[in-house]
């Protein structure tokens, strides 16, 4: 009878190869041209815009 010795080289193989499709899925989503980098730095900096005109108005 054949055992199960846990994972196989070809089961690591493939996990490998799915671990880096989805990170390089993510770094794409992250560092496009509209990607959460960017929204977080415009958002930061229109806080900061409206932090000041608020501090003009008092």
């Amino acid at each position: 009878m054949r055992r199960n010795r846990g994972i196989t080289l070809i089961t690591l193989v493939i996990i490998i190869i799915l671990i880096t499709v989805l990170a390089g899925i993510l770094l794409n989503i992250s560092l496009k041209d509209n990607g959460l980098f960017i929204r977080a730095k415009e958002a930061k900096e229109e806080i900061e815009k409206a932090s000041i005109i608020e501090k003009i108005k008092i």
